[in-house]
């Protein structure tokens, strides 16, 4: 009778710890969160105004549940970041993501910024590193009023697109000043003659001059 007894207690405790674990109980096994498929990027702007303050972020990509990482990164070109030129940075499902700094530019130059981080456990990995080009973009129309904006300079490896729109009155209009003058009126009949402009263009080229005697 007390053989019965025992094995009925051995059932009801092995019963008991199922009930535990499928109840996410203490002895349940823990959720591992890190994957090692996340990454970390480096956010920042890709071109800074000479002496400018900038904001640097780091940003954990592909994470989920409860995770963390760390961070070592340097940045190099006279740029610093929270006043140092290397920092590490520790990244946890605690903390905001991304962590921003406030990074200071100096008066010319091109910044870099490299480093690795690390997941857990899991093996260092390098992030792609990020090219601050130091420079004060100017926009000034030039003289020939008929450049486009998209194909001139900005003196930063960019163009001005969008700063000024081109109007040419009729493909006469050489200088794309509007106003149609002697000269560009001989073109226009010339090309006219030619076959290369149309009689309403030659009409407007024929208006403008006449406005603009």
């Amino acid at each position: 009778m007390a053989k019965k007894k025992n094995n009925g207690l051995i059932v009801l405790a092995v019963i008991a710890g199922f009930l535990i674990l499928s109840q996410g109980g203490k002895l349940s096994a823990p959720i591992q969160a890190i994957t090692g498929s996340e990454t970390i990027v480096i956010n920042a702007p890709s071109q800074v105004n000479p002496g400018a303050s900038f904001q640097v972020g780091y940003e954990a990509v592909g994470v989920s549940g409860v995770w963390g990482a760390s961070v070592e990164t340097s940045i190099d070109g006279g740029c610093t970041i929270n006043g140092q030129t290397s920092l590490k940075v520790p990244l946890v499902s605690d903390l905001p993501n991304p962590i921003i700094y406030t990074a200071q530019a100096p008066q010319s130059g091109t910044c870099t910024i490299t480093g690795d981080y690390k997941f857990g456990e899991f093996p260092i990995a390098l992030m792609d590193p990020v090219d601050i080009n130091i420079c004060q973009s100017v926009c000034t129309r030039p003289a020939d009023l008929c450049i486009q904006s998209s194909t001139h300079s900005d003196g930063c490896g960019g163009f001005c697109s969008g700063s000024w729109t081109v109007q040419q009155l009729t493909v006469a209009d050489d200088n794309c000043d509007n106003i149609i003058n002697r000269g560009e009126l001989g073109t226009a009949i010339t090309m006219w003659i030619e076959g290369s402009m149309s009689r309403d263009d030659l009409g407007i080229a024929i208006m403008s001059w006449v406005a603009g005697g």
